[in-house]
């Protein structure tokens, strides 16, 4: 049995295990240890859960309500991806290391921060603009804030009018404020 799995192509013994898991998957209503291996196997190897829901023979629907329901089916999902994630990374930088410029580039830009500005000594001049807006206010005081009420003094009537109550000390304020 040994020598046939060697003369096998990775599709085929992915789809040889993938008979062995749902041949022991009993109850279809709920995912079991099978399963999981399953599912962990898949996204390690970069399936969609359009295609794992179609191998399983589910609805997207019912795959988010076991991935929310069951923490190993979820715990399951997430170390497929982090695998997969891995060889991803894994490959990328073997392949910058080994020469490829485009995927030096991006390692370089994904994993340390590389800028093009930087590289290229391109400095940006950048703008930027604050709006302070009122606190949140009644939209009649909003209004008042926006209107201004001016009273014409005529020069002799000056005297009289910082008479009035309240309205030297008014004055005084505004100046101190300029």
């Amino acid at each position: 049995m040994a020598v046939k799995k060697q003369n096998l192509s990775p599709e085929e013994l992915s789809e040889m295990k993938r008979k062995a898991i749902m041949a022991r998957w009993k109850d279809k209503t709920k995912p079991s240890a099978p399963t999981y291996e399953l599912i962990r196997d898949a996204c390690a190897d970069g399936a969609t859960v359009a295609n794992i829901c179609h191998v399983l023979n589910i609805v997207e629907d019912t795959f988010y309500r076991w991935k929310d329901t069951y923490p190993e089916f979820a715990k399951a999902v997430k170390e497929g991806r982090r695998i997969e994630h891995d060889r991803l990374v894994n490959k990328l930088v073997e392949m910058a290391l080994s020469g490829s410029v485009p995927c030096l580039i991006y390692a370089l830009k994904a994993r340390h921060g590389l800028l093009d500005n930087v590289v290229n000594n391109v400095i940006e001049n950048k703008v930027a603009i604050t709006f302070q807006l009122p606190d949140a206010m009644r939209p009649e005081d909003y209004l008042r804030t926006l209107t201004a009420e001016a009273e014409v003094i005529k020069p002799g009537d000056v005297t009289r009018v910082l008479a009035k109550p309240g309205v030297k000390k008014a004055v005084i304020k505004e100046l101190g404020r300029g």
